[in-house]
């Protein structure tokens, strides 16, 4: 996001533009529950709630200030069912449906409220921040506007090309020239003589390459008389690679670089090099000025393909970086990283001290405080990280491509087997009473698709399984639909799958890779296959299919598989220390669920994970079994649309059905097996890239970390600070950019102004719940 409101707005500046209109967000909400609670719930509880429901005075034993004291419980139990909002009691009690109605004085709360308190809960009832102390509001000063007067100033004004006054006398010259002979004459001056040419040799190659010139180039300059001597003379010099490693040092000293973290430790930034590298080949390359000040803001959102455009971010980056974070430090030191932010980009690219306006409206220019903390928040979740590039791409290309060519006959052999032989092994394989007699444990329902509440971002792979991306939210409720035609089904599989992508292989996503499931239920609902429009329209309500018992390969000790459905959101199944293994989990049903002929079983499986913060699954698959007390393993599941396809015979098997069974008798077929082979074992040798590690600044990556005891690097909303003190907020600051490159007076402000119908701005991403 920083990337795109600071990136348009520099871009406004070098331009010359006076306005700047928000770019659309190129990211997701990071996590909606933690926003929902900043903004309605913790307002709504303190106001209508807390007077009762605290530490000093809890009725019923009921405290809401902390998610702690509200996962435990008062007197008649839990209050909130974690992921179930329309379940919880204290849902039931403020909408009045059960006794005693809440609040106990005062109207009843809005449908609005209610609503916002039931999806607050269905996201992991996240907490901001304890309500034992009351939080302030936003106050006046984070909406003062400048008076248009302060947009007039000289340096605020868009560029324009004023006219170059001719001198009749000297015809010729540059225009940078005419001004200054035009300012010499309004003063009664007259310029210096010309240099001669051994000293003008000296004066451009010292101010170009930062050192003299060899006595041999002085002497072919002199002897020189062709007029164009000194064009040729600059265009030598500027090619030189020495212009651009002595023209960046005066860049580089002012985004500080260094290649260490600074503070007392000086820990060595072994990856910072390359950001050096990306201003004297930018400078060499003569890269244009405001893709070079873009790039190094947004870069990696700009040109995300581009290895320098990601070496340049490292301009965020650059600035100091203490080792040494303890908890009760994180807010203060993240605020100061910031203001490094901030304030650098403020003097390298408008000449105007921006961190003058943490504390107290700028003494001087016109920046109110509160324009600089729209602005701190654009980089919120901007993060120092390391990416690998590759730094020779046209090399890796040419060997890829003659890789391809090598690669394209084992291609090609598979492929005509598969047209040709496979379909009679298929054909004389059916016949056989090994085929007639299949009878799987485990078998992959057909149109399976997880969801999730808290925006988790699902990928389908090849074995059945799906694999979580994206944000990790603290708290999720995966729900999990599929459709199965099989008569009889006894038990449900859990698997929790291994996966390069999560720490240690997983299969969790928690920072060991473990995860915890804390809640399951399952429901299920017959469907007619053949549904007139009348039957279509009309919802088979769902019935709960009851768990009797449960096993798992492995169980984390005190964390038992049989918490994963005992109805307590504290208690769950984990695997602790049996990270990078793939791990199962069988549920059986209490009794069969029979679907009549004809009909379709839709079940819908809901997994909650509310016990632990981020330990979600990171990979899962789903399977089902017929047989009573199937066997606990980690077998591949049989596919049913493969299943149902072998138990009818091989002439009336439409074409969807062939595909499904070839593409799984393949893997029994000695010839396919042996071909194959040779095609994976040459894929094997595909040259990969040579990559470089390089120090960025970006969002959505691990952060470098080094001995701090922050849980992550990053604070999830950026608030108004009182007089700059982390200790005082006061209300969530939205991103924007300064008023007096942005708007003029009597519009509205850029955070202010209402997205067009079906979008929604960046200056409004992280204010929606």
């Amino acid at each position: 996001m920083h990337g795109v409101i600071v990136a348009g707005w520099v871009g406004c500046v070098i331009a010359g533009t006076a306005g700047l209109s928000a770019a659309e967000p190129q990211r997701p909400l990071s996590d909606a529950g933690l926003q929902l609670f900043v903004k309605t719930i913790a307002p709504l509880l303190q106001q209508r709630c807390l007077a009762c429901h605290q530490a000093d005075r809890s009725e019923g034993g009921l405290n809401l200030s902390t998610r702690e004291a509200l996962l435990h419980g008062g007197e008649r139990g839990p209050a909130i069912v974690s992921g179930q909002g329309a379940a919880s009691l204290l849902v039931k009690l403020v909408r009045q449906t059960h006794e005693p109605h809440m609040p106990a004085e005062g109207d009843p709360l809005s449908d609005a409220d209610c609503r916002a308190l039931e999806a607050w809960i269905d996201l992991g009832v996240p907490y901001h921040h304890s309500l034992a102390a009351p939080v302030v509001t936003a106050s006046d000063w984070t909406q003062r506007r400048i008076p248009q007067e302060s947009r007039e100033f000289w340096s605020f004004r868009p560029l324009r090309t004023p006219p170059v006054p001719l001198d009749p006398a000297q015809p010729g010259t540059f225009p940078i020239d005419a001004f200054l002979q035009a300012q010499r004459q309004v003063h009664g001056l007259s310029a210096t003589p010309s240099a001669d040419r051994r000293t003008l040799i000296r004066r451009l190659t010292r101010d170009i390459l930062g050192v003299p010139p060899t006595a041999e180039d002085v002497t072919a300059f002199v002897a020189d008389v062709d007029p164009s001597a000194y064009e040729r003379l600059v265009d030598r010099l500027l090619a030189d690679p020495r212009h651009g490693e002595r023209a960046a040092r005066f860049w580089l000293d002012v985004a500080r670089f260094a290649e260490s973290h600074g503070f007392e430790h000086d820990y060595d930034r072994p990856t910072a090099y390359h950001y050096r590298d990306f201003v004297v080949s930018a400078i060499n390359d003569n890269l244009p000025f405001d893709q070079f000040l873009r790039w190094q803001i947004a870069g990696d959102e700009l040109a995300p393909h581009d290895r320098r455009a990601w070496m340049a971010t490292s301009f965020l980056a650059a600035g100091v970086h203490s080792t040494q974070i303890t908890k009760n430090e994180v807010a203060r030191h993240r605020y100061d990283e910031l203001d490094d932010m901030v304030g650098t980009l403020g003097t390298a690219m408008l000449g105007l001290t921006l961190s003058c306006a943490r504390c107290h409206d700028h003494k001087y220019d016109p920046i109110p405080q509160a324009d600089y903390y729209r602005l701190v928040s654009a980089f919120t979740t901007t993060v120092r990280s390391e990416v690998e590039l590759d730094f020779e791409p046209a090399v890796h290309a040419a060997a890829l491509a003659r890789f391809h060519t090598e690669h394209q006959p084992y291609r090609e052999a598979v492929q005509r087997y598969e047209q040709t032989e496979l379909p009679l092994r298929l054909h004389e394989w059916s016949q056989t009473s090994e085929a007639r007699s299949l009878n799987p444990a485990w078998i992959l329902p057909r149109q399976m698709e997880p969801t999730s509440v808290a925006g988790t971002k699902w990928i389908a792979q090849a074995d059945g399984s799906w694999l979580a991306t994206g944000q990790n939210p603290e708290h999720d409720v995966f729900v999990i639909h599929c459709r199965t035609r099989l008569p009889r089904l006894s038990a449900l599989r859990l698997e929790a799958l291994t996966d390069l992508s999560l720490v240690n292989g997983g299969p969790g996503r928690a920072e060991n890779g473990n995860f915890a499931l804390s809640g399951m239920r399952v429901t299920a609902s017959h469907h007619p296959l053949m549904a007139t429009p009348v039957e279509a329209d009309q919802e088979t309500p769902a019935t709960p299919v009851a768990l009797t018992q449960a096993q798992a390969t492995f169980e984390q000790l005190g964390l038992p598989v049989a918490a994963a459905f005992d109805e307590k959101p504290d208690t769950a199944w984990a695997v602790d220390p049996q990270f990078g293994r793939d791990h199962a989990a069988v549920f059986d049903f209490a009794k069969p669920w029979l679907t009549p002929a004809g009909h379709e079983t839709r079940f819908t499986i809901r997994l909650e994970f509310a016990s632990h913060l981020r330990h979600g699954i990171g990979r899962l698959r789903v399977s089902l079994s017929p047989q009573d007390h199937p066997p606990l393993d980690n077998s591949t599941p049989f596919r049913e649309e493969v299943l149902t396809a072998l138990r009818t015979p091989p002439g009336i098997w439409s074409p969807t059905d062939r595909v499904h069974v070839l593409n799984w008798y393949r893997h029994r077929d000695a010839g396919w097996q042996r071909l194959e082979t040779q095609r994976q074992e040459h894929a094997a040798q595909e040259p990969k890239p040579r990559l470089q590690k390089v120090l960025v600044a970006t969002e959505g990556r691990p952060a470098i970390t080094l001995h701090t005891q922050a849980e992550k690097e990053y604070l999830d909303v950026t608030h108004y600070l009182q007089r700059g003190d982390d200790a005082h907020p006061q209300g969530i600051a939205s991103p924007g950019v300064l008023q007096a490159l942005s708007t003029t007076e009597g519009e509205p402000l850029p955070w202010q102004q209402e997205p067009p119908p079906g979008s929604m701005t960046t200056f409004q991403r992280h204010a929606v719940a």
